[in-house]
């Protein structure tokens, strides 16, 4: 009996547990939303997208989708608003909207895309995680912001999006340090994940990355989404300001001839 009521309690815990995604309706996003209800969350969705690419959660009631732009000032603080209004603390934010420009390369980019990259990308994570602090604060809740490997790979066909997830492991070594004790911040740098946005490269391009990956694969979203789900256990209650890889090996055959 007292094994039952144990198990009860823990049962009634795990659903109040509450996250915020952004990104939350496609890719990576997509299955950290669906990972955490899965595991009993009450996940708020912020994304520009009107619609859910995953139906399993699209019209779940532990799910709550607000369509916002996460690009202006404006948009991130209509963000914590909404988010506001539906709990009273935070368990998790996980930073994960992301997006690349059809034209990205160095030479050619314009500098409107790089803004826009900057903003929700860098400043996006930045400031939500502020406007958010004390719904985390009360909590003891966590940050996960989901980077990339490219913060660190002179890739030049991506430059907009590669200076504005550079920004990221800074970002979250700062904020490890301002919200600790009651507060862990960390960051995921996925490499290449099969998702809708990097499906749209060229095939032979993905064939060389994965002949490039030690694992010998392009990741699956799900392979992200636990690794921030571990990140936001009790297990990772020691780790704070900290990188996670999670992309094959690819980093470690990084500017190795072929």
């Amino acid at each position: 009996m007292a094994g039952e009521t144990h198990n009860a309690t823990q049962s009634s815990a795990t659903q109040e547990r509450t996250a915020v995604v952004t990104g939350g309706t496609s890719g990576i996003g997509a299955a950290i939303v669906q990972t955490l209800t899965d595991a009993g969350w009450r996940v708020i969705s912020l994304s520009r997208r009107n619609t859910v690419d995953t139906p399993t959660f699209a019209a779940s009631a532990s799910v709550v989708h607000c369509p916002v732009d996460l690009t202006t000032p404006q948009g991130v603080q209509l963000a914590c608003e909404v988010v506001r209004i539906h709990v009273e603390q935070l368990h998790l934010l996980v930073n994960c909207a992301g997006s690349i420009a059809p034209e990205e390369r160095i030479a050619h980019v314009a500098y409107a895309e790089v803004e826009r990259s900057l903003r929700l990308h860098a400043l996006a994570p930045m400031f939500l995680t502020q406007g958010l602090a004390d719904l985390l604060r009360q909590a003891g809740g966590s940050v996960v912001h989901i980077g990339s490997v490219y913060d660190e790979i002179a890739d030049t066909d991506v430059a907009g999006y590669a200076l504005a997830k550079a920004v990221l492991p800074q970002l979250t070594r700062m904020q490890a340090r301002e919200l600790a004790p009651r507060v862990r911040v960390n960051l995921v740098r996925p490499g290449h994940i099969d998702t809708p946005m990097t499906r749209a490269a060229p095939a032979d391009y993905l064939a060389a990355v994965a002949a490039k990956t030690p694992l010998g694969t392009l990741g699956r979203a799900a392979d992200v989404a636990q690794a921030v789900m571990f990140l936001a256990s009790e297990g990772a209650r020691f780790i704070t300001g900290a990188e996670l890889r999670v992309d094959g090996g690819y980093l470690t055959n990084a500017g190795l001839a072929s």
